[in-house]
């Protein structure tokens, strides 16, 4: 067989081609992934008993002066809470904005708790990188999602957390901590 592929090597080729089809199928056939709903968001009071929490160690480095204003604005600590009633709490602070290559990324501590979803407060450090105008954050296990873009008023985000491979979303708004 000189210069052809055994079938023992083409089973782990095929296999990862067909997992990365449905997952990439998964991903696209979700709209909640690139949708954003079509009304204002504005931060809605907390309605849950159970409060997310950032750690102590928070450190904002201001963003280099080279950085787009559009994605210099994220820099900071953002508090709000998502759901139609507000049942999900969510803190963020993104600690450091820098170019990585073309694009720029963010070293982000993410917290989020809930009564209502059974959410124990939770916190994470992880990166997100900005697509355009939203900042984007896969939170661990990769079933889930965080998006965030600019809101009508300086001191607001708006928030999208999105179950990647279901037709599940939770959106909110989170204000500017002083």
């Amino acid at each position: 067989m000189n210069g052809a592929i055994s079938y023992k090597k083409m089973i782990p080729i095929f296999l990862v081609s067909i997992l990365l089809f449905f997952t990439t199928a998964g991903c696209l056939k979700n709209r909640y992934l690139t949708e954003w709903p079509p009304w204002e968001l504005y931060p809605k009071p907390l309605e849950s008993s159970l409060h997310a929490k950032l750690p102590q160690d928070i450190k904002i480095i201001a963003p280099s002066s080279t950085t787009p204003e559009r994605i210099k604005m994220f820099s900071g600590s953002w508090h709000g809470s998502l759901g139609r009633r507000g049942g999900l709490d969510m803190k963020l602070a993104v600690e450091e904005i820098k170019k990585d290559g073309d694009i720029y990324v963010a070293n982000v501590v993410y917290a989020i708790a809930s009564e209502r979803k059974k959410i124990e407060p939770t916190v994470y450090r992880l990166k997100g990188i900005f697509v355009d105008n939203e900042l984007q954050i896969g939170l661990p296990g990769e079933k889930e999602m965080v998006f965030y873009r600019k809101g009508s008023r300086s001191w607001l985000i708006n928030a999208k957390l999105v179950k990647i491979h279901g037709s599940w979303w939770a959106i909110g708004s989170l204000r500017k901590q002083e």
